[in-house]
């Protein structure tokens, strides 16, 4: 080994204190020189953020204060607004269908052996079997872009003023379609023909089934019945207890809100809800496998004595 490798490997190289400091600074400067870039980067990510986000402020701001706007939103916006709430209301329709689905399926059915209230859970499950297709439809249509609205009120099924709110609310877009053609066309005959020429074409469209056309006679005789009944009470004692909710400028003497007028129509209303058992009670699980013959519905309704005819019977002479 050379003189010259031996001072390289062995010797200490002496520093003054000048040169030690300097040597200090450098390697200092050095090191922040290394950290720079990620400051830098730090800092300019932030900076960027931030014109994004007021670039994006002020952009909309511009949006919501152009005057075209003010006076009149763009129809792109409007259509996407409507799209949204649509898809919102689809949404709800198919989630009370499901609701409906459990209710008649597991809930009700729990409650059909009940001594009293069995039959009452046994028409309520069918009810809401038929609130699940209704609802299920409105949903689906809804989102293919078709707005059928509501095809079933079932507040003013389950709790109805009378049987002729059931009738209304159980299919609305069927009942329009029949009181318009066939109700509106026939009506000249009498009132009596058009309701049964409108519930005998009701029964066509379901199919000529016996059950089904006794369940919608049924409903003919019993709307016929308590319309012209409770139109006759009404004149006689002067208050509002007709079939169908007076408006709010009737002439009658008792409004809605008398004490009397309340009593009546919940006397009707039980009435009516006690007709929606008998009537129900004919759909239960004994026969839905096989089919419900007239054999069938005839034997659940003689079980009860007809009760609901006599009613029926017994109220359109009334109304005479």
């Amino acid at each position: 080994m050379s003189d010259e490798e031996r001072w390289l490997y062995d010797d200490v190289v002496q520093l003054s204190d000048e040169e030690f400091a300097d040597f200090m600074y450098s390697k200092e400067t050095t090191q922040e020189w290394q950290q720079c870039p990620i400051d830098v980067l730090g800092s300019l990510r932030g900076t960027i953020l931030k014109l994004l986000l007021f670039s994006a402020l002020k952009r909309f701001l511009v949006f919501l204060c152009a005057k075209g706007n003010i006076t009149l939103p763009p129809k792109n916006l409007c259509r996407c607004v409507v799209e949204i709430i649509n898809c919102f209301r689809a949404l709800s329709y198919i989630t009370l269908s499901l609701l409906a689905v459990i209710h008649s399926s597991c809930i009700a059915d729990s409650f059909v052996e009940l001594p009293f209230f069995g039959a009452y859970f046994v028409a309520q499950s069918f009810r809401f079997s038929h609130y699940f297709v209704s609802w299920l439809s409105a949903g689906t249509s809804l989102l293919s872009g078709i707005d059928s609205g509501i095809v079933a009120d079932w507040i003013h099924i389950e709790l109805p003023r009378s049987l002729v709110d059931v009738v209304i609310s159980w299919n609305i877009p069927m009942h329009r379609f029949l009181h318009q053609y066939v109700f509106g066309e026939i009506k000249k005959y009498g009132s009596a023909a058009a309701i049964f020429a409108t519930y005998a074409v009701s029964s066509l469209f379901h199919g000529i089934n016996f059950q089904l056309s006794a369940v919608l006679l049924s409903l003919g005789f019993y709307t016929y019945a308590e319309t012209k009944m409770r139109s006759k009470l009404s004149r006689c004692i002067d208050s509002c207890v007709r079939a169908r909710k007076c408006r709010k400028e009737c002439h009658h003497t008792y409004k809605e809100n008398a004490l009397s007028t309340l009593a009546i129509n919940v006397v009707f209303r039980v009435l009516a809800l006690t007709h929606l058992v008998y009537l129900g009670m004919a759909f239960d699980d004994s026969a839905a496998e096989t089919g419900y013959s007239w054999r069938h519905t005839l034997s659940i309704w003689a079980n009860s004595y007809y009760f609901s005819h006599i009613i029926g019977l017994f109220s359109l002479l009334l109304a005479f």
